[in-house]
């Protein structure tokens, strides 16, 4: 998307890092080798497991991952289930856990604006309009303020080990990951624009900033003036040191394993 990764891994390798970008199968130039939606499915890791098999018979390493929306989806579950990961850079994760029920079209139909940002901006004429239009109905709205809410109930339960409901056990599982995550020591970084979605998914599972300071491996930025695909440049550019940040940590805590393990 507007020539970002092309832009970003040549700027790396001014810089002597290596970068490897590659369509997983559904994406792209990429087939499945089954009929069915690949963008949200777990065992899609296995793409990023051959990637980094190759990358390990180059010799090159630690390896990092990033990616957007889907592709960050991606990254963090690569970070997750594939151990020879030591840093994830997640932009504008709209799912940390893909609830069955759910279908690539009925997401895709929603709006990548956060509750918050969509409740802002409804004394805007436009979106006076659009309500007496009805384009927008109270009782959709509603709907999503009160799922919203719903979903940071769970979290915040889920801290004592309380599930009250499948979404309650998925939180703990998001959760379990998030602190194996960090008892891993792997570097992550996750990037949101100002206003989108991605943040009440985060907060869905993670509901406060102290939680995020608490795991000692989280870092997670919000850039203004950026749409979901971070088109603006000046927003890639941040993305672009945001993936500097998250390889000079990867970097240091390779550093200190080592003086570790040598003393």
């Amino acid at each position: 998307w507007a020539r970002f990764d092309v832009d970003q891994a040549r700027r790396l390798a001014r810089a002597g890092v290596a970068s490897l970008r590659f369509d997983r199968a559904g994406v792209g130039d990429s087939l499945l080798e089954v009929d069915y939606e690949g963008m949200y499915d777990e065992a899609r890791v296995a793409d990023v497991s051959a990637a980094l098999d190759e990358l390990e018979r180059l010799g090159v390493g630690p390896v990092g991952v990033y990616g957007r929306c889907s592709g960050a989806f991606m990254s963090y579950v690569s970070a997750c289930l594939e151990p020879r990961i030591a840093g994830a850079a997640v932009c504008n994760n709209e799912r940390y856990v893909w609830r069955p029920h759910e279908t690539v079209e009925e997401m895709m139909q929603q709006s990548v604006r956060s509750i918050g940002a969509i409740s802002g901006r409804m004394l805007e004429g436009r979106q006076w309009r659009r309500l007496l239009n009805g384009d927008i109905t109270p009782s959709a709205a509603l709907a999503k303020v009160v799922a919203a809410e719903r979903k940071r109930a769970e979290a915040r339960l889920s801290r004592y080990g309380v599930a009250l409901s499948e979404d309650g056990r998925r939180v703990l599982g998001v959760r379990a990951r998030f602190a194996d995550l960090a008892r891993r020591g792997v570097a992550m970084r996750i990037v949101i624009s100002d206003g989108d979605r991605a943040i009440e998914e985060l907060r869905a599972f993670l509901p406060d900033e102290a939680e995020w300071a608490a795991l000692g491996n989280l870092v997670v930025t919000t850039i203004p003036d950026a749409d979901h695909n971070m088109t603006p440049k000046a927003a890639r550019e941040h993305v672009g040191r945001e993936i500097d940040a998250l390889i000079e940590s990867m970097l240091a805590r390779r550093a200190t394993r080592t003086v570790a393990k040598a003393a």
